[in-house]
């Protein structure tokens, strides 16, 4: 999913692309100056706060994507369920209403 920048404040703009350079390069920084930044925009408590939002944020995402693999056995993770177009639907002829 690609974030665009204008959506954001710098400051916020910054730890994302932390986080995101985090979890893809497994917690090394080819970027240094990503880093560098970060720690200077974050105090190491505000830090602390966005490591462990970004830890609890994986954490339940692996945990839903294992409940939707077990529930999903096409082998797609998730499906598209179509949206009610508000039509409404002819009257049960039973039914008394």
């Amino acid at each position: 999913m690609a974030l665009n920048p204008d959506n954001f404040e710098h400051r916020e703009w910054i730890a994302l692309q932390w986080l995101r350079t985090f979890l893809i390069f497994e917690g090394k920084f080819p970027d240094s100056q990503l880093n560098i930044e970060f720690e200077q925009l974050y105090s190491p408590r505000e830090q602390v706060y966005i490591f462990s939002i970004f830890k609890t944020m994986f954490f339940f995402n692996v945990l839903a994507t294992t409940f939707l693999k077990k529930r999903y056995k096409s082998g797609t993770a998730c499906s598209i369920i179509p949206v009610d177009s508000g039509k409404k639907k002819k009257a049960d002829p039973v039914s008394k209403n």
